[in-house]
C-alpha cells in the first residue's frame, strides 16, 4: 500500500516517489499523523514492489488502512525517496 508523504516525513521501505497526477498542485498533503500544519506537496511513497507494478504502468495504488481512497500517479518518472 502507498503512503502520501512530503520529502521531510518519509515511510521507511518506501524508497520510490511518485508524483501524483497535477503534482505539485494535486491537493495531496502529507499523510503523517503527527504533523499539525500539513505541507500540502505530497507524493506517493511507494515501495519496491509498487515500484515494480509503477514501472509495469500501474498508476493506481490503494491507501493503508483504507479501502476507500486511492491515489493515481502521473507518468513522469519515479524519484528516489
Amino acid at each position: 500500500m502507498a503512503y502520501v508523504r512530503c520529502r521531510n516525513h518519509p515511510v521507511r521501505g518506501h524508497n520510490h516517489a511518485a508524483e501524483p497526477i497535477g503534482f505539485p498542485n494535486s491537493g495531496l498533503i502529507c499523510g503523517r499523523w503527527s504533523f499539525q500544519s500539513p505541507c500540502n506537496v505530497a507524493f506517493i511513497a511507494l515501495n519496491d514492489q509498487e515500484a515494480a507494478q509503477f514501472n509495469n504502468g500501474q498508476r493506481i495504488f490503494g491507501i493503508p488502512h483504507t479501502n476507500t481512497a486511492k491515489v493515481q500517479a502521473s507518468n513522469t518518472p519515479l524519484l528516489p525517496f
